[in-house]
């Protein structure tokens, strides 16, 4: 037979779906430092960011045994720099 999909990757099965979804908070914090050009005037904003995820409290008791084993520590943790320049 002619099969059109025997090309196709194989697909990865699905994540066993759970009776309630982790709670998460999202953490931002922002240091931003201005840059000033040779005539004192902002010329740019440099912005360093870390994002921080947490896990909270949850009802599911395998979702709250994972929140304890993370003791108020960030589950994942990201730097960004970001510049905002002028636009003239």
């Amino acid at each position: 037979g002619n099969n059109k999909n025997m090309n196709m990757p194989p697909q990865q099965p699905m994540a066993p779906s759970r009776s309630s979804p982790l709670l998460k908070e999202i953490e931002t914090t922002s240091l931003y430092t201005a840059i000033k050009g040779e005539d004192g005037s902002v010329k740019e904003i440099i912005c360093r960011q870390r994002s921080a995820t947490f896990l909270l409290p949850s009802q599911d008791p395998i979702g709250f045994k994972m929140y304890e084993a993370t003791r108020g520590r960030p589950i994942d943790c990201r730097f960004y720099d970001v510049v905002y320049t002028k636009r003239v």
